[in-house]
């Protein structure tokens, strides 16, 4: 039985997760990815990991997933990189944003 639970509102994203996910030891305790854009659903997930994700560089999402009680905040990437240490137990949030390049700006 998985014990991280995929919370996003996007199924392109959610089939993106289950499958790095898949890969990932099974969890000591239950966890749950939760997409930024649904960042005000913390509350229904006491008791399990908190780890909210976004596609997003705006970093008040960062800042506000630090207020609502996350346990981690991951900047949503398809290596993966990062996300095991996480469900794994490091509470980790990012100190900035990514920078993006837009074409060669």
């Amino acid at each position: 039985m998985q014990r991280i639970k995929i919370i996003t509102p996007d199924p392109i994203v959610e089939t993106l997760l289950t499958l790095l996910t898949e890969r990932l030891p099974e969890p000591e305790e239950s966890a749950v990815l939760l997409d930024a854009a649904w960042l005000r659903r913390i509350v229904d997930f006491s008791g399990g990991k908190v780890i909210v994700f976004t596609a997003s560089a705006d970093p008040a999402y960062l800042t506000a997933a630090q207020e609502a009680g996350a346990d981690g905040f991951w900047y949503l990437q398809p290596s993966g990189d990062g996300l095991a240490e996480m469900i794994a137990g490091a509470k980790t949030f990012p100190e900035k944003a990514p920078s993006i390049q837009l074409g060669k700006a």
